[in-house]
């Protein structure tokens, strides 16, 4: 397994839940400490947090990266996390996936090759739980400065550009992706 490094997407403005996704409650912790759990568990050598320095995970040991653009949504958070991050590789994980597994991440991460990432597929791309190669930075900024704000845009022309490469996710992991939205879920 190569080295990668990790980022947990904290930084969202969580409107339908009405409080800050990352401080619910999940087996007893907080939802973002059981992600950067679950990052660990994949094998992360290294762990960022895409949100605000002074949020719930501000004493976590990990660093803490703010969006260098305003209101992109995830794909701020990837960006600006992709640029400081140590190794070839970036995993992201939402914080409101919390029934994604290490064993998932790590299955994913072996399908990564040298300057290619890797997504999982249902329907569409699922970008929230995916493999990013630093490579696909100049991509990047060329979507966040158009203003083009879809993962599923980008992935598709990164994968025109073999930067990445899409895999069906197995009936019994489909589970994993279930994310939350709204307090009843």
């Amino acid at each position: 397994m190569m080295n990668f490094s990790a980022v947990l997407l904290a930084g969202g403005k969580s409107t339908r839940m009405g409080r800050d996704k990352a401080s619910l409650p999940y087996l007893g912790r907080m939802l973002w400490q059981h992600q950067v759990e679950t990052l660990r568990a994949a094998g992360a050598a290294e762990i960022l947090i895409s949100g605000p320095p002074d949020g719930v995970y501000a004493d976590s040991g990990c660093a803490i990266i703010s969006d260098v653009h305003a209101n992109c949504g995830p794909m701020g958070g990837l960006y600006s996390t992709l640029a400081k991050a140590t190794y070839g590789h970036v995993l992201l994980l939402a914080v409101d996936l919390p029934h994604m597994t290490s064993e998932y991440l790590k299955r994913l991460g072996s399908k990564c090759q040298p300057g290619q990432g890797a997504v999982g597929i249902k329907m569409a791309y699922e970008p929230l739980a995916a493999y990013y190669p630093k490579e696909l930075f100049p991509l990047l900024e060329e979507h966040i400065l158009k203003h083009e704000y879809s993962f599923q845009k980008l992935i598709e022309q990164a994968k025109l550009c073999g930067l990445m490469a899409g895999f069906p996710i197995a009936q019994d992991d489909l589970a994993h992706f279930y994310n939350w939205n709204r307090p009843q879920e």
